[in-house]
């Protein structure tokens, strides 16, 4: 789904990934980082279709903050 994202991200929290294995393993080899980490936070997109929600997204985030994989996991109107 394309979005863009028009204001700051906000709420950011790390998510705890240290139990999925599989997970961890395919970052490392996707990325080639060992000192990713996975967050979440809340903020205002514009859809592909023009409308503007508020959203929450996760996103892996490597340790020179450059955000990777980010996708929408709710919308809230």
């Amino acid at each position: 789904m394309y979005f863009e994202i028009i204001d700051e991200i906000r709420d950011i929290e790390q998510i705890n990934v240290d139990k999925n294995e599989l997970e961890k393993e395919r970052i490392k080899k996707k990325y080639d980082a060992v000192n990713w980490r996975k967050l979440k936070g809340k903020v205002q997109v514009r859809l592909g279709n023009g409308s503007i929600v508020k959203v929450e997204v996760h996103w892996y985030e490597l340790p020179v903050a450059i955000r990777k994989n980010m996708k929408i996991k709710n919308i809230y109107g």
